[in-house]
């Protein structure tokens, strides 16, 4: 049995089953803004951007990761055949953020083991230099033009006499 506090004092336009199940849905709306506000988001841990845009992104990233996990959380779900809501948010973050830092663990590993055997990546000797180094010089798709200095590079041309021409036609 739920019993609810409301203003809606119109049994027929706002029906008690009605208003019974929207509050079941606000709940599910509540409790995923608990997951992003104090599971996701380390408690004490505020936004890092300054400027409005930069927090805007920061936040539809944030909301972007609940949505990636919440779809996680559904598949686990339905390959166990049971309710999503039998599957822990904070375990499965946990475990995606140990995932995460596993594979950056691993890709660090990797880098220095690139640094330890730097001759494994190396490339091979260069053949010597069959002509001597010079400076290249860049060829130029068009014949530059050689005018004199201090000679304008577009002349005026005299205004042109335009003759209007009357035509009988008979």
């Amino acid at each position: 049995m739920i019993r609810l506090l409301t203003s809606m004092t119109d049994p027929e336009h706002d029906p008690a089953s009605e208003i019974a199940r929207l509050y079941a849905e606000r709940w599910q709306g509540e409790v995923s803004n608990l997951q992003v506000k104090t599971q996701q988001i380390t408690p004490g841990q505020v936004l890092r951007s300054h400027h409005p845009d930069q927090v805007h992104q920061e936040i539809w990233a944030h909301l972007a990761v609940n949505h990636c996990l919440s779809r996680l959380i559904a598949l686990i779900a339905d390959e166990r055949r049971e309710d999503p809501e039998r599957v822990s948010f904070t375990k499965v973050l946990k475990e995606v953020r140990r995932s995460v830092i596993r594979q950056i663990a691993h890709a660090l590993n990797r880098v220095l083991d690139i640094a330890d055997d730097p001759n494994r990546y190396r490339n091979p000797e260069r053949a010597p230099r069959t002509s001597a180094r010079t400076v290249k010089r860049i060829r130029q798709r068009f014949g530059t033009r050689r005018t004199p200095p201090n000679t304008p590079v577009t002349v005026k041309a005299p205004p042109r006499t335009i003759r209007v021409l009357s035509l009988k036609i008979s």
